[in-house]
């Protein structure tokens, strides 16, 4: 049976359906990712076309920050069904459980990236709008 030592549990008794839970979360949260890597392709595919400073880029970094906030969110709690499906069967207390490796410093790193690129959006955005006005003035 496989043993792993950090936990000093037996992983063997893990069941197929807490197995398939952690796999459909970890699954999830890779889909999250794609998203946010469709939102970075198509952002890029408009600077590529010439749309650097228009509505619509500044709508694809916002896409960006929101997607990817989300993606953390969502890694976030894949993480901790994760953790609690393999100590499920340890001798750690439950809150022990719950509340070890909750929020690491890179969920907060990529939090405040995430919410960085929602802030260039708003402001390319802002931008966008007041070249708007100042062309329909002149």
């Amino acid at each position: 049976m496989p043993h792993n030592l950090a936990l000093n549990t037996d992983l063997g008794v893990i069941s197929a359906p807490q197995f398939a839970l952690a796999f459909a979360g970890v699954v999830v949260a890779w889909l999250a990712c794609v998203v946010v890597a469709y939102c970075i392709w198509r952002l890029f595919g408009a600077y590529l076309e010439g749309h650097i400073f228009t509505a619509d880029a500044a709508a694809w970094m916002l896409r960006i920050g929101v997607a990817g906030l989300i993606a953390v969110l969502i890694g976030l709690v894949t993480r901790r069904i994760g953790w609690l499906v393999l100590t499920s069967h340890s001798e750690l207390p439950l809150r022990t459980r719950m509340f070890t490796m909750f929020v690491v410093p890179m969920d907060l790193l990529q939090i405040f990236f995430c919410l960085f690129v929602l802030a260039v959006g708003r402001v390319f955005k802002a931008a966008v709008q007041i070249a708007d006005d100042n062309a329909s003035i002149v």
